[in-house]
C-alpha cells in the first residue's frame, strides 16, 4: 500500500504540474544507452550483494565507493581523474555532516528516554492518558514510535519500539501481529519524518537540495503511509489474518481506497479537484479501507460519482474547445 500510494501520488503530482514523459521517438535507444553507461550500475549491484552476503553497511559502502572509481575507469568518457575523486570525497563528506548532526540530535533524545527510565513507564502512561481508548492510544504510540525510531537502524528501531509500544496495544485487545507491524511501520517512517529524517537528509545531500525542505516534501508525498498502520489494526485481513475471501476483498478495497486517498492528497483525479471534491474523495478512501460493507458501498459510490462527473466535465470542455476552433 505504501509503494502504491507513493507511486500514485507522484503520478498525480506530475499530471497536475503538466509533466509528461518522453515520446517514443525522443527516447534514446535502450541498447546504446546500456553500452554507454550500463557499467556504472555495477557498484550499486555490488553494494546490494555485499549487504545480502552479511557484510556490515559501512564495509559494503566502502567497497562500493572503491568500485565506483574502478568502474568509472573502464571508459574514457566516465573516467575520474585525481581531482574528480578529491572533489567527490569533499562533497560526500559535506553531505555526511548533515546526516551526522541529525544522528547526534536523535541520540540525545534516545539517551534521555532510556537513561531516565521513561521507556519502562511508557505503557502505563499511555493507557492512563488515553483513558483506555484504542484510537487515542494508537495516536500516542504512533508519536512515540516516530521519536524512538529516529537515527536507529531498522532492527534496533523495531526492538526498541516494540518493547515499549507493543504491550500497550496488545493490552487494549489489538492482534499481536498488527501491534508489532504498527510500531515497526512508524519506526521506519521516522527516516522521512522531520526534524530527524535521515533518509530524506541523505537524499538531499545527494540531490543538493535543502534538507528540511526535502524532509517535508518526502513527508507530504508519503502522507498516505502515515495512515496505513491504522488500517492494519482495524482490518487485520490486510496483513493476511483471516480467510482467503476476507484477505482478497480487503486487499481490493484497500487498493482502491489508497488510490482515492492519494488523489485527495494531491488534489487531482482526472482533472484538478476543488476542496469539496477533495474532502469527498478523502472520505471515500477512508470508507473503502475501513472494514464494513456500508463504508465500502459509500466509498465506491463517491469515487465512481467523482470519476463520472470529471469525465463529463472534461468531455464538455473538449467539445467546446473543438467547436470554438
Amino acid at each position: 500500500l505504501y509503494f502504491l500510494a507513493l507511486f500514485w501520488m507522484v503520478h498525480m503530482e506530475a499530471l497536475k504540474s503538466g509533466l509528461r514523459g518522453l515520446s517514443r521517438e525522443e527516447l534514446p535507444p535502450l541498447w546504446q544507452t546500456i553500452k554507454a553507461g550500463g557499467h556504472l550500475m555495477l557498484p550499486a549491484f555490488l553494494l546490494v550483494g555485499f549487504l545480502i552476503l552479511g557484510y556490515s553497511p559501512m564495509k559494503s559502502g566502502l567497497w562500493a565507493i572503491v568500485a565506483v572509481w574502478g568502474v568509472s575507469a573502464m571508459k574514457k568518457a566516465t573516467r575520474m581523474g585525481f581531482k574528480a575523486v578529491l572533489d567527490a570525497m569533499e562533497r560526500g563528506a559535506t553531505g555526511c555532516l548533515e546526516v551526522a548532526l541529525a544522528c547526534a540530535c536523535a541520540g540525545i533524545v534516545i539517551g534521555c528516554v532510556t537513561q531516565t527510565g521513561l521507556g519502562l513507564k511508557f505503557s502505563g502512561l499511555v493507557i492512563d492518558a488515553a483513558g483506555g481508548h484504542l484510537a487515542l492510544s494508537l495516536v500516542f504510540v504512533m508519536g512515540a514510535s516516530l521519536v524512538l525510531g529516529m537515527g536507529l537502524t531498522t532492527s534496533a528501531a523495531y526492538i526498541l519500539t516494540v518493547i515499549l509500544g507493543g504491550p500497550v496495544l496488545v493490552e487494549l485487545g489489538v492482534n499481536p501481529l498488527s501491534a508489532h507491524m504498527f510500531v515497526f511501520y512508524y519506526a521506519c517512517l521516522s527516516t522521512i519524518t522531520p526534524p530527524v529524517a535521515l533518509a530524506a537528509f541523505a537524499g538531499a545531500a545527494i540531490a543538493g537540495s535543502k534538507p528540511f525542505a526535502t524532509g517535508f516534501e518526502s513527508m507530504r508525498l508519503a502522507a498516505v503511509a502515515y495512515l496505513v498502520p491504522f488500517f492494519f489494526v482495524y482490518n487485520p485481513a490486510l496483513i493476511w489474518k483471516g480467510t482467503l475471501a476476507e484477505i482478497g476483498f480487503a486487499t481490493l478495497t484497500a487498493t482502491v481506497g489508497t488510490v482515492a486517498l492519494g488523489s485527495a492528497m494531491m488534489g487531482y483525479l482526472m482533472d484538478r479537484l476543488n476542496w469539496f471534491s477533495r474532502a469527498l474523495l478523502l472520505a471515500a478512501g477512508l470508507g473503502l479501507i475501513k472494514p464494513g460493507l456500508i463504508s465500502d458501498i459509500f466509498g465506491t459510490a463517491v469515487l465512481g460519482g467523482l470519476i463520472v462527473y470529471q469525465y463529463r466535465v472534461g468531455r464538455r470542455a473538449a467539445e467546446a474547445k473543438i467547436a470554438a476552433s
